[in-house]
Order: C-alpha cells, then sequence, then structure tokens
C-alpha cells in the first residue's frame, strides 16, 4: 500500500503497511465560490511493532472551488498542497458525492481515516 495525501509524492512513501489521515473544511465565500483548507499525516511501516521507523509524511494546503451545477453538486477548482518535500497543485472537476459532508451555516468539513495492511507478497 502507499500513502495518498495531495502534496505528497505518491510512490515515496510505501511499505507493509500504511496509515493515514486527512481533514478537510470549506467556507462559502460568495453564491457559489468557496475556499478550502486541509491537512493530512501518514506513516508507511514494516510492521506494527515497527512504527516508529516508518517514513512519515505531512501535507497541508488550500484551494477554491466553483459550484458548476448546485442540484448535482458538481464543482471545479484548484488546489495547493505542500509536504515535508514536495509542492503540487491540482485541478479538480467533479461531484461531492463521492466523500460524506457535514453541513454547518457556511461550513462544510469532511475527514477520512484509512489503515491499510497487505502483504508484500500479495503485490503483483
Amino acid at each position: 500500500p502507499i500513502i495518498s495525501l495531495r502534496g505528497a509524492p505518491l510512490m515515496k512513501y510505501q511499505d507493509k503497511h500504511t496509515i493515514l489521515m486527512e481533514a478537510e473544511v470549506d467556507y462559502n465565500v460568495f453564491k457559489r465560490w468557496f475556499i478550502s483548507g486541509f491537512t493530512g499525516i501518514g506513516n508507511a511501516f514494516p510492521s506494527l511493532g515497527e512504527f516508529e521507523e516508518g517514513k512519515s509524511v505531512t501535507t497541508l494546503g488550500t484551494g477554491f472551488r466553483y459550484l458548476m451545477a448546485r442540484k448535482l453538486g458538481m464543482q471545479a477548482g484548484m488546489d495547493f498542497a505542500f509536504s515535508n518535500d514536495d509542492f503540487a497543485f491540482y485541478i479538480v472537476m467533479g461531484t461531492a458525492w463521492l466523500r460524506e459532508q457535514k453541513k454547518s451555516g457556511h461550513f462544510r468539513r469532511s475527514g477520512s481515516f484509512k489503515y491499510y495492511l497487505q502483504e508484500l507478497s500479495d503485490i503483483g
């Protein structure tokens, strides 16, 4: 398994076990325009006993979205993300139905927590 966080190099953080957490907050600034902030942390490690020796990464970023189709929740925008050793920008287009969101006034927040366990012999 690999650590897949915005701003982190995709294949750099991989091992037999990975754990990651990412959180995001969106704010409606004007009609269909939103700004967002997000952060994430991940670790790739060989076994549970060697968690501390794993390769860790933290990410931080911001972005903006334009709500193209309100009824479908389709948005388009850009994200800018930093990690321990990289910078990336993403062009984002799609719907919000792929992630759970809770609405609170003008704020929307979402997050995920993932833990992957896979033996290296299972990798093709």
